[in-house]
């Protein structure tokens, strides 16, 4: 049976259908990063979500490079060169791709469906790509274009692993997971940092609730608190040497998040209950916050425990193993002074110390 000449000429040539195919793939892409920036997403993807390469989040970049690449492919229909920069992007792209698939592999230990899928369409868009390349035409007409032909086609090739390569590296070195600080703020949006918030110095008050070395210096950090706040950025870690200083660890918290502005005058408050009772109630801070005219707000596990863990960390990062101790640092500098027991400790020589490191 003879096809019509009509249906012939509008049949696709291959390089038609991969033409078609590449930019299809290429709008499917961005539509999937679109996605992956709402999180439209299973539970599987959160993880995911919490790394960034570069400092920007996976799907900030991602529709970052499929725009690009949408568009040089599509000025590549005029303009050969910009067909080669949608290729050589391709190909970095594969490259930082092939490490992340590593990492949701081998660190996340979880796979996010629509990375996953978005690795995959770049993957395949690759091929199609380096089958289109390969198609390309040859018309050279004598034996040394028919070599300069294919030079040409081993050093694009050659170029493209190499930019895979850069693009494999890149994400090496450049993919973290954002590490959120409780000193910072909590999943509230609530801070348990005091005084200028500016300020390139930080100040870590370590104590514990039943030591008496810190009951005996109390005072003096007290009275020192308005000259140290004007100056730096300031932190009560609770260090529960005494067992019984967990049991108040979470009112503790729950003052400087909730109470900030009346935080110093309950703290005064709970060190006075610590000297009489080893195991207060939720009663007994609840009338303890209402003499100050606030209401006590019981924290979920969830929080104390990211506290918990927060003051651990300092403890361990500053190797604070005796109370009370206090720590000031300006991190942009990486120096630090450490003062220990109640003779260092004094009214004078903190605000003193955080001139120096100013």
């Amino acid at each position: 049976m003879e096809t019509s000449p009509s249906l012939k000429k509008g049949r696709l040539t291959l390089p038609q259908i991969l033409n078609y195919a590449i930019g299809g793939l290429l709008a499917v892409g961005l539509v999937l990063s679109v996605l992956s920036a709402f999180h439209v997403c299973s539970s599987a993807c959160a993880e995911g979500h919490k790394y960034r390469i570069l400092g920007f989040a996976f799907e900030t970049l991602g529709i970052a490079f499929f725009v690009f690449t949408i568009a040089a492919y599509l000025l590549g229909q005029r303009w050969p060169l910009f067909t080669t920069i949608a290729a050589l992007s391709v190909a970095g792209a594969i490259g930082a791709e092939t490490y992340f698939l590593y990492v949701q592999k081998y660190i996340i230990g979880k796979w996010c469906p629509l990375c996953v899928t978005i690795a995959c369409t770049v993957g395949i868009i690759g091929v199609l790509c380096l089958i289109q390349y390969l198609l390309s035409g040859d018309r050279a007409t004598t034996d040394q274009e028919r070599r300069t032909h294919m030079l040409q086609k081993i050093l694009g090739g050659m170029t493209s692993i190499a930019i895979g390569l850069v693009g494999f590296t890149v994400a090496l070195f450049g993919i973290a997971k954002v590490e959120h600080s409780f000193a910072d703020t909590n999943a509230r949006g609530e801070s348990p940092v005091f005084g200028n918030a500016k300020s390139p110095v930080e100040v870590y008050l370590f104590t514990d609730w039943f030591c008496p070395a810190c009951r005996k210096t109390e005072p003096a950090i007290e009275k020192a608190l308005p000259a140290i706040m004007a100056k730096a950025r300031v932190f009560f870690i609770d260090v529960p040497i005494h067992e019984d200083s967990l049991n108040y660890l979470p009112y503790n918290l729950s003052f400087m998040l909730k109470e900030k502005g009346k935080y110093l005058q309950l703290r005064r408050a709970l060190t006075a209950l610590a000297e009489k009772d080893s195991s207060p109630s939720e009663a007994d801070v609840a009338a303890l916050a209402k003499k100050y005219g606030v209401t006590y707000h019981q924290l979920d596990f969830a929080e104390v425990n990211q506290g918990l863990k927060y003051f651990k960390k300092m403890t361990d990062k500053y190797s604070v193993d005796a109370t009370p101790t206090v720590v000031i640092t300006n991190p942009s500098t990486k120096k630090a002074k450490k003062l220990e027991g109640y003779n260092q400790i004094t009214e004078a020589n903190i605000p003193h110390i955080i001139d120096q490191l100013k």
